[in-house]
């Protein structure tokens, strides 16, 4: 346990756990968008955008990226591959300058989404996302179906409060006698 914090809060660790993968900075939505971007080790690599969560921030896929990107390396498939694109959320990290225009969930999405498509020219993407990027990853395919291959969650974010919806629709009925 402490080998385990102490690498964790060991700074040098970090940087160097972070300087393993290429990373650019991009000028996108009147900021410095901060993103890892490694190409994958196979036939046909599905292009894979990875959300962090805060107070998280990309460092925390330094082990499951080279999984991602070359799984034969790892004993699994190589057409089981990935390109991964992994910002830094907006505002925060290496996604910060000070006095820079602030983001919400829907900013952030937008943001992602341009740089997928318009930046990297990805016509389609998988999108994958926890705590805040569950949310960044839930508007991704609510608003961008059309550039979605798929999404993955690991945090839901819907609404827990019954009292919330006034009015049910009918699916929104079968939802809060299921909450």
């Amino acid at each position: 346990l402490v080998t385990y914090w102490r690498d964790r809060c060991d700074g040098r660790a970090q940087e160097a756990n972070l300087n393993r993968f290429r990373q650019f900075k991009v000028p996108l939505a009147g900021i410095d968008l901060h993103f890892i971007h490694e190409e994958g080790k196979g036939p046909s690599p599905m292009p894979l955008l990875l959300s962090h969560g805060w107070p998280g921030s990309v460092v925390e896929f330094h082990k499951i990226l080279p999984m991602l990107t070359d799984p034969a390396r790892f004993g699994g498939d190589p057409a089981d591959a990935f390109t991964v694109v992994a910002p830094s959320l907006p505002g925060y990290t290496l996604s910060f300058a000070p006095g820079q225009p602030r983001f919400g969930v829907v900013e952030m999405a937008d943001a992602f989404a341009s740089l997928m498509t318009d930046v990297l020219g990805y016509r389609r993407f998988a999108a994958q996302g926890g705590d805040w990027g569950g949310f960044i990853t839930s508007r991704l395919g609510y608003k961008y179906p059309d550039r979605l291959s798929g999404i993955h969650i690991n945090l839901l974010a819907v609404r827990r409060d019954p009292a919330m919806m006034k009015n049910p629709t009918p699916e929104e009925k079968i939802y809060l006698e299921h909450l």
